[in-house]
């Protein structure tokens, strides 16, 4: 779906459709072009079709995106992950980390949050249980609490439970992220 030009993505959205020598129907990415496909086709006596794949509007609004940064040839997959189906990396460290200041929260899926209490002590020792579910495919998922930071990263293995404890009163909003998934909830810091 993409090729790597210089530095920089370029679309190309056509899909190789074949058979493979165990009788199984396969589908591909033709990449690096249809000409090679139809070379090897020609080589080992195989037959191939090609399918040009149409992107929406936000798919093509997030290539463009992707289009116009210096992203290595080695994020390939987490670039096409992106522009199919606006999925975002989980590391901070990762090329393509910059892109979800540019996704609109309105645009990110909810994550249900449930808070087993909505007051707790300002003890540093009472405790609200904050639990949701994120889409398994996602590893990790970050937790803020009444941003900016302090920001923790939680594993996820599709559940996710957060212990939340305040020494602060007043209200503490604490914001779920997994790719562009994300939750709020709400605790209330109260003095005894």
């Amino acid at each position: 779906m993409l090729q790597h030009s210089g530095r920089r993505f370029r679309l190309y959205p056509h899909k190789a459709k074949f058979t493979d020598r165990h009788g199984q129907q396969k589908e591909k990415w033709a990449l690096p072009s249809k000409e090679w496909w139809e070379s090897t086709a020609s080589k080992h006596g195989f037959e191939v079709e090609f399918e040009e794949i149409e992107l929406s509007e936000e798919q093509q609004a997030r290539y463009e995106l992707i289009r116009q940064m210096d992203v290595p040839e080695s994020f390939r997959t987490d670039a096409i992950d992106f522009i199919l189906e606006g999925t975002l990396p989980e590391r901070l460290s990762h090329p393509l980390w910059q892109l979800k200041a540019d996704v609109s929260i309105e645009d990110m899926k909810p994550i249900d949050l449930t808070v087993d209490k909505q007051e707790i002590k300002t003890d540093g020792e009472d405790t609200a249980t904050i639990t949701g579910k994120v889409p398994e495919h996602i590893e990790r998922a970050y937790v803020l609490v009444n941003a900016p930071p302090p920001v923790h990263e939680v594993v996820n293995d599709g559940e996710i439970e957060i212990e939340f404890t305040t020494e602060d009163a007043g209200y503490h909003v604490i914001e779920v992220t997994a790719g562009n998934h994300r939750g709020l909830t709400v605790v209330k810091g109260v003095k005894e």
